[in-house]
């Protein structure tokens, strides 16, 4: 999917759950520009128990996108798997997970990600991160921060965060 006028793949209008997008490539986005956008903000909708897997997003920073975030998981979802994924020169955060408001955690693991105008990987709360490369963001190469929430349960472990400073 390339060359969109907006998000390139979005499952927010209803909850879902056991979705599995995987094998995708995503790239050229406009508008907010995200690669996916999964669940929505305040967690007015739910994705969980689903598969985000083996995709290539990227390019998701062109000169009309707004946000470009590559895989954007919203406040509220829940259980849902984040692996294996390349995503690289996104405008916004390469993979932004919010947290789940208390349901079970997310996991994002052996993602490569890189070239990101804000931070490479940024994870709100509730949520297993390991064996992922992360490098070159604008700001960090990982970054927890309050959005939506209180970063809270979060676990980080066997990751590379290379940050090269090239803001």
């Amino acid at each position: 999917m390339h060359n969109v006028a907006a998000a390139a793949v979005t499952a927010n209008t209803n909850n879902t759950d056991h979705l599995y997008l995987t094998r995708n490539e995503i790239h050229h986005t406009g508008g907010t520009g995200e690669g996916m956008y999964l669940g929505a903000n305040a967690g007015a909708v739910i994705m969980h128990d689903s598969v985000i897997a083996l995709n290539h997003v990227h390019d998701t920073n062109g000169p009309t996108v707004t946000q470009g975030d590559g895989i954007e998981l919203k406040q509220g979802s829940w259980g849902n798997l984040i692996a294996e994924n390349l995503v690289h020169d996104c405008g916004f955060p390469c993979i932004l997970v919010d947290g789940t408001a208390g349901q079970p955690q997310n996991t994002v693991e052996r993602n490569t990600c890189y070239n990101s105008g804000d931070n490479v990987m940024q994870i709100q709360g509730e949520c297993i991160v390991r064996n992922n490369l992360a490098m070159n963001g604008a700001s960090t190469a990982f970054a927890s921060q309050n959005h939506q929430g209180l970063p809270t349960n979060i676990q980080v472990t066997h990751n590379t965060f290379i940050n090269s400073g090239r803001a």
